[in-house]
């Protein structure tokens, strides 16, 4: 398979970004296969059902009509390519779209922050860093357990995906970001033990949104926060004790 499953395991959650990617893999095909090649026509025709099944699955609502290998191979790989090349450009202007809708949203929150005296959280250089690091490493720990289901795993990712777009510098809420870490955690936290390397990069991502909490209502760095696993750990010793 040229389209193989690790690969069709790694594609972003978001329908254009997956589609870029598919597309690069196929423009390799096309660049390193002439149009005679056995090779390069079976490659059409993995594309062509991964094409199929891509639109049904990710774009139901735009009902695509993905062109049949009825033709001559020629013919064939002629709408193959243009059915490519159509998408791959609606996918990036999809992606700007997105892209700008994200820059304006940061750029809403700078002016109201910048023209008014609006409290705000302020995250440092190094939270930021951090933040985004264990987002990614969140995905990668839930794209590789075998402790999760394939619809848990793609629900996570899809939350995870957004909540990385969430995060400013200077923020006026963080009820959003809260909201998802907590559904996150709880998600996460119903299935035990075995994903406690899931569970530790919440607690940690959780807590460094407190630290900016704590530091907006001038509170003492030090004042303690339980968070998910942590009641459960706490009431274990009590019973011990």
């Amino acid at each position: 398979m040229y389209f193989d499953e690790e690969f069709l395991k790694s594609l972003p959650d978001d329908w254009s970004y997956a589609f870029q990617k598919i597309y690069n893999k196929f423009l390799e095909a096309v660049h390193n296969y002439k149009l005679e090649d056995d090779r390069y026509y079976y490659i059409i025709e993995e594309a062509h059902i991964l094409l199929k099944v891509f639109c049904e699955k990710k774009l139901p609502k735009r009902k695509y009509h993905v062109p049949n290998l009825t033709g001559t191979r020629k013919a064939n790989v002629e709408n193959i390519l243009r059915f490519f090349n159509n998408l791959a450009a609606e996918s990036l202007q999809y992606i700007e779209k997105q892209n700008n809708a994200k820059k304006l949203k940061h750029y809403k929150n700078v002016v109201e922050i910048a023209f008014e005296d609006v409290f705000h959280f302020e995250f440092t250089e190094g939270d930021l860093e951090r933040i985004q690091q264990l987002i990614n490493e969140l995905r990668d720990l839930i794209s590789k357990t075998k402790e999760l289901k394939q619809k848990h795993k793609q629900r996570l990712l899809i939350k995870l995906e957004k909540l990385q777009t969430e995060f400013d510098k200077k923020m006026t809420t963080l009820a959003q970001v809260l909201e998802a870490i907590i559904e996150i955690g709880v998600n996460l936290g119903r299935f035990g033990k075995d994903i406690k390397p899931l569970t530790d990069r919440i607690g940690e991502l959780a807590n460094i949104i407190l630290s900016a909490q704590k530091r907006a209502y001038e509170l003492p760095s030090s004042l303690p926060f339980k968070l998910f696993g942590q009641l459960e750990n706490d009431k274990s010793k009590d019973k011990k004790s």
